[in-house]
């Protein structure tokens, strides 16, 4: 997964897509979802990684007071939401 610059003078945001294995909006019955990601560096080196699970807490608001640049924010569009979901902590689980 290729990963936007380090946040500094920009803002920067990503989509990360995930396979739902438990969602607390019951409403929503498709099988993944977008979520947008802040400053992906503070997570770490190695955290994001293709088929492990994480628990992810989330907000439907933009949780700062300035906003984001996310280059692929268009992949939002296919998903059947109302408002745009942000990561608001995320852990990797270790099973």
């Amino acid at each position: 997964m290729r990963l936007p610059a380090y946040c500094g003078t920009i803002a920067w945001g990503t989509v990360i897509e995930f396979e739902i294995l438990a969602f607390s909006d019951s409403t929503y019955q498709a099988d993944t979802i977008g979520v947008i990601f802040t400053c992906l560096e503070f997570y770490g080196e190695g955290f994001f990684e293709v088929g492990k699970t994480y628990t992810v807490t989330l907000a439907d608001e933009n949780q700062a007071h300035f906003n984001w640049l996310v280059p692929n924010e268009s992949i939002l569009v296919k998903y059947p939401l109302t408002k745009k979901l942000w990561a608001i902590e995320a852990q990797k689980q270790r099973f």
